[in-house]
C-alpha cells in the first residue's frame, strides 16, 4: 500500500453503466473534500466508459481499466492502490449529498478506534412507483428483519454496527486500522461486505453506523432485475454461513425454507398445503404493511403492493440459497484468488 498522501480515496467500480455512472461521479466531485482523491475502477472492458473518463481533467481524478473480476477483488486491489488514509467505497448507481465525505472524515478523526464506517441507502426522491415499492420492501420488518436499517429504516439504537447494517455501496475504511491480512472474501458472488465486518467484529475492530451518512441509490427498474438481485443475495448468504457459521446467522435460513416447500407443495399436488402458507406468510406480509416505516406509509395506498412483493423477495431470496447449495455440492470450485491485471490506467493531473 502507497504512503498515504490524501485524507480521502473514493472508490468506484463501474462497468456498463455509464448514465448512472456520470450522476455518481458528479455528485462525487461536487462533494470533494480537500485532501482528497476518486480512484475509478472500470471492472473489464468498457470503451464508452473509458472514452468519457479521458475526457475528463480533473486533479483529483484518477482510474484505471481492469480485466474483468469480482467486486471483491477490486476493492482488495483499491485498498492496496488508494493513496488516502480512508477509502470511502460508492456503487456506481449512488449519488451522495454535500458534506457525505467530510461528516465521515470527522467521525474518523473523533473517533481513532473506529475502523470501518457506514450508513443507510435511501431510495431517490425522483424514483418510479416501481423503484419506491423495491426500496421500501427492503425496509419491512417481514422482508428483511435484520437488514433493514440498512435501507433507511431506523430498526435499531445505537452506533455499533454489525454485518446486517453495512453495504458496499457506502462503507468508508480507515486503512491504516485494518490489520493487512483482513482483506474481502474473493470467492463471494456477494455479502462479501458482510463477512468482512463480520471479521472486524471477530477481531475487535470497532464499525460504526450513522443515519446521517446516507447516499442515495437508484433502485432496479423491472421486477425481473430486482428480483435477480435478491437471488444474488441469498446467493452470497450461503456462502457466507460455509465460511464462517454463527447462530445469530440462523434467521436466514427462515426464507430460504420457503422456497422448497413451495417446489414441494407444487410437486405433490398440496394445495391445502400451499393455500394455508400462502395465507400465513400474505397475513404477515399485511401486518409488516400497515406497521412499516416511513418509506412504506409515503406510498399511502400503493403500499398494498409491498405484500405480494415481498413474498416475491423470499422465493427469489430462497432461490438463490438453494442454487449455492447446489452448485456447492456438485460444482465446487475455489477462486484463483490473483490480483487483477490493469489493462489500462491514467493518473489525475497535476494541479497548477
Amino acid at each position: 500500500m502507497p504512503e498515504a498522501d490524501y485524507r480521502l480515496t473514493i472508490n468506484i467500480v463501474t462497468h456498463g453503466r455509464l448514465e448512472l455512472f456520470k450522476r455518481c461521479l458528479e455528485s462525487c466531485m461536487r462533494s470533494l473534500p480537500k485532501e482528497a482523491e476518486i480512484l475509478v475502477l472500470v471492472n473489464g472492458g468498457d470503451s464508452a466508459t473509458v472514452d468519457y473518463l479521458s475526457s475528463i481533467e480533473y486533479a483529483a481524478l484518477r482510474w484505471e481499466a481492469l480485466s474483468q473480476t469480482s467486486l471483491a477483488r477490486c476493492r482488495n486491489y483499491a485498498l492496496q492502490v488508494a493513496r488516502g488514509s480512508v477509502l470511502y467505497c460508492l456503487d456506481d448507481d449512488v449519488e451522495v449529498p454535500p458534506r457525505l465525505f467530510s461528516r465521515a472524515l470527522d467521525l474518523f478523526e473523533r473517533d481513532p478506534e473506529l475502523c470501518v464506517l457506514g450508513g443507510p441507502n435511501l431510495t431517490p426522491p425522483m424514483s418510479t412507483l416501481k423503484q419506491r415499492l423495491f426500496g421500501a420492501v427492503m425496509t419491512s420488518w417481514f422482508a428483511a428483519p435484520r437488514v433493514r436499517r440498512r435501507y433507511g429504516a431506523l430498526a435499531a439504537r445505537g452506533k455499533s454496527a454489525g454485518e446486517f447494517d453495512l453495504m458496499f455501496c457506502n462503507l468508508a475504511i480507515a486503512i491504516a486500522r485494518i490489520p493487512k491480512w483482513l482483506r474481502f472474501e474473493e470467492a463471494l458472488r456477494s455479502n462479501e461486505e458482510n463477512a468482512f465486518v463480520n471479521a472486524c467484529n471477530r477481531a475487535n475492530l470497532k464499525a460504526g453506523f450513522e443515519d446521517s451518512l446516507f447516499v442515495y441509490h437508484h433502485r432496479r427498474s423491472h421486477l425481473g432485475s430486482f428480483l435477480r438481485q435478491i437471488a444474488s443475495y441469498g446467493f452470497g448468504r450461503f456462502q457466507q454461513l460455509t465460511l464462517n457459521w454463527q447462530v445469530s446467522s440462523g434467521i436466514f435460513l427462515v426464507p430460504s425454507l420457503i422456497y422448497p416447500l413451495v417446489l414441494g407443495g407444487l410437486y405433490f399436488g398440496q394445495g391445502a398445503l400451499l393455500a394455508v402458507l400462502l395465507f400465513l406468510h400474505q397475513t404477515l406480509s399485511l401486518a409488516a404493511v400497515l406497521d412499516g416505516g416511513s418509506e412504506i406509509r409515503g406510498l399511502g395506498w400503493r403500499a398494498i403492493w409491498v405484500v405480494p412483493l415481498t413474498g416475491c423477495v423470499h422465493l427469489a431470496y430462497g432461490y438463490g440459497f438453494w442454487t449455492a447449495l447446489f452448485q456447492r455440492l456438485f460444482f465446487h470450485q475455489k477462486s484463483a484468488g490473483v490480483q487483477p491485471p490493469v489493462v489500462q490506467s491514467r493518473e489525475g493531473f497535476e494541479t497548477s
